[in-house]
């Protein structure tokens, strides 16, 4: 259901340690912005929270939920409104906040060191050794 075309989008999300009625509520009353094109909570935890033996660098998210808000501006003068709105409901979620991140969810110029875990020490190191001069391009560099 994404739009055929390019579409500009403004995107938040945020990891959640639990999700108690006052996290819902809060979402609710958060998610009447009129600038939300879409606001969403996602439950993961079960399989996704548990890391799996032998599965790679990052095979479980950190968190039971994630709460997600996608803001369309449809011209450029309307981008801080955009903001405002995904951030705002990424925000009223803060006291029930996560550590981690989902590298999935990511656009633009994040800090994604969070979403790699206890593995991103490991991870610089094997990008020292193997690809020291950075020529290859990733949706998720390791920084």
């Amino acid at each position: 259901m994404d739009p055929p075309q390019p579409t500009p989008a403004v995107t938040r999300h945020r990891m959640l340690a639990s999700l108690p009625e006052g996290a819902v509520a809060a979402f609710v009353a958060a998610s009447e912005d009129p600038g939300l094109f879409i606001a969403e909570l996602r439950h993961l935890g079960g399989a996704a929270a548990g890391p799996a033996a032998d599965a790679g660098a990052v095979s479980a998210v950190a968190g039971e939920d994630i709460v997600h808000g996608i803001a369309v501006p449809p011209v450029p003068e309307a981008g801080p409104a955009a903001v405002a709105a995904s951030t705002g409901l990424v925000d009223a979620l803060e006291p029930w906040a996560g550590e981690g991140l989902a590298l999935t969810f990511l656009d633009g110029g994040a800090d994604r060191t969070p979403g790699f875990g206890a593995s991103v020490e490991r991870l610089r190191a094997l990008k020292a050794e193997w690809h020291p001069r950075n020529v290859f391009a990733a949706a998720n560099p390791v920084r």
